[in-house]
């Protein structure tokens, strides 16, 4: 009795201990992994950072090249060629802090989809285990019917309900099981390994946590992202280039070509703007959002643990009934499978938090 009890309860023990992806396969090879050497390997494999890599190369190659001329040729010259040179490097450099921002914004979807992979293999695999124990139960409870209707005590639809109870779990485990392998395809897929190696994500599930000043760090991080950076150089450009106008419309030759210059630059220069403190507002909001949704799965986490708490006394009460002879040993088993249940609820919402933490830390994703 208490051996079944210990692997009822022993469901979850097994995603308690060491985090990491884990599973059963027919597999030829196993790759061990951390989270962030997987991170590295899907990124080495992504043509797309291939292309920004290189266009940043050659960006760099050509800054070098231009500090070279102004060192050689343009240092002492008249004022407009050093200032057309000057303006033509601060350009470059506006163009290099792009495509560095795109590969940044590229890395941190590809990190997102691999947590996002490694928690649906970890949620899908967590079902097998909740499932199997479910067949468990399913077992004896058909035992029991079976033994009740030859006893005249039950009915052949009692039996019937039974048989079918069971088979349907049969047939959810297979359902699960297929869940998991097409979840693990994926995970090998996005880190260019071939199918038949199996691979074990080992990680540290670290937890988000809730600032005291929030509406401050919302705003400083939103600032950060590279979206907010990127449409704040956009901003600096046109608010530049309307200086340099501004100027020639007053001192220039040509001021009336140089005036509509400038009223078309001020009404880039507005929209850029506008279009900057829209986004940034958008990032705010969702950020807020997904900080209410991290209060919702705490609050739900310490539900889940009191009711923990009364399941553990609950299971105790039922372990003494059945020593006394008041209730069946499938009445302990379902007493412990819902002990799992609820270790699981609590394992679910700790890795929907662990994800939040991403996007929590890179607003860029919302």
């Amino acid at each position: 009795m208490k051996k079944k009890i210990v692997i009822l309860c022993a469901v979850l023990l097994a995603v308690l201990l060491p985090m990491r992806v884990h599973g059963v396969g027919a597999y030829d090879d196993t790759v061990n992994l951390t989270l962030a050497e997987a991170h590295e390997l899907i990124l080495e494999g992504l043509p797309a950072i291939w292309d920004l890599e290189s266009h940043l190369y050659d960006l760099n190659y050509t800054r070098n090249e231009m500090d070279i001329e102004f060192r050689r040729y343009v240092r002492g010259r008249t004022r407009d060629i050093v200032n057309a040179w000057n303006r033509k490097s601060i350009e470059l450099d506006r163009e290099i802090a792009v495509v560095e921002m795109n590969i940044e914004v590229l890395a941190l979807r590809t990190k997102f989809v691999l947590h996002t992979t490694v928690a649906n293999i970890i949620g899908a695999e967590m079902d097998i285990d909740t499932a199997e124990a479910s067949i468990a139960i399913e077992r004896e409870n058909l035992r029991h019917v079976t033994l009740r209707h030859r006893l005249g005590l039950a009915s052949a639809s009692d039996l019937r309900a039974a048989n079918t109870r069971i088979n349907q779990a049969y047939m959810n485990l297979d359902n699960l099981h297929t869940a998991a392998a097409i979840a693990r395809e994926s995970l090998n897929e996005l880190l260019g390994l071939a199918a038949c190696q199996y691979v074990i994500i080992e990680f540290e599930r670290i937890l988000p946590e809730i600032p005291e000043d929030l509406a401050y760090y919302i705003t400083q991080k939103v600032l950060q992202t590279p979206t907010a950076r990127r449409m704040q150089i956009t901003v600096n450009r046109y608010q530049e280039e309307l200086a340099w106008h501004q100027y020639n419309c007053i001192y220039s030759r040509r001021r009336r070509n140089e005036c509509e210059t400038c009223e078309t630059l001020t009404e880039s220069h507005k929209r850029a703007v506008i279009d900057r403190d829209l986004e940034i507002r958008r990032m705010e909001v969702a950020l807020r959002i997904t900080y209410n949704r991290l209060e919702q799965l705490q609050t739900g986490e310490m539900a889940a643990r009191l009711a923990l708490e009364l399941g553990l006394y609950n299971l105790e009460m039922v372990k003494t009934n059945y020593d006394l002879g008041r209730v069946t040993q499938l009445d302990v088993d379902r007493a412990a499978m819902s002990l799992a249940v609820l270790e699981q609820t609590i394992e679910r919402n700790l890795y929907q938090q662990w994800l939040l933490k991403i996007t929590i830390n890179n607003p860029e994703l919302l």
